[in-house]
């Protein structure tokens, strides 16, 4: 699971890479999310992880030559999860 979630990450960072933005991630899971799985996502997106990975997007940019303002950030972090509630019954217009 760590390596799965791992290579989740680091396509993001790819994705995040391509623009001068700064982002706002929300990582969202449809089901229960188990203690092992929340463990290893909140060693993902924990603070010192972002601190880690923004450095090395602003390090990357300046060996491009693209400006510090122009640099790719991660604002923030999320991981949601959503558990489907069995009481509630979506039904096709009739």
């Amino acid at each position: 699971r760590k390596i799965g979630l791992q290579k989740v990450w680091e396509w993001c960072i790819g994705i995040i890479q391509m623009t001068p933005l700064p982002w706002r991630i929300v990582i969202g899971r449809l089901g229960r999310l188990g203690h092992g799985e929340l463990k290893d996502w909140s060693s993902l997106l924990g603070e010192h992880s972002l601190q880690s990975i923004g450095r090395q997007l602003r390090e990357a940019c300046r060996v491009c030559g693209v400006s510090a303002a122009d640099s790719p950030s991660i604002l923030s972090a999320c991981l949601v999860a959503m558990e489907p509630q069995g009481s509630f019954v979506i039904m096709p217009g009739m």
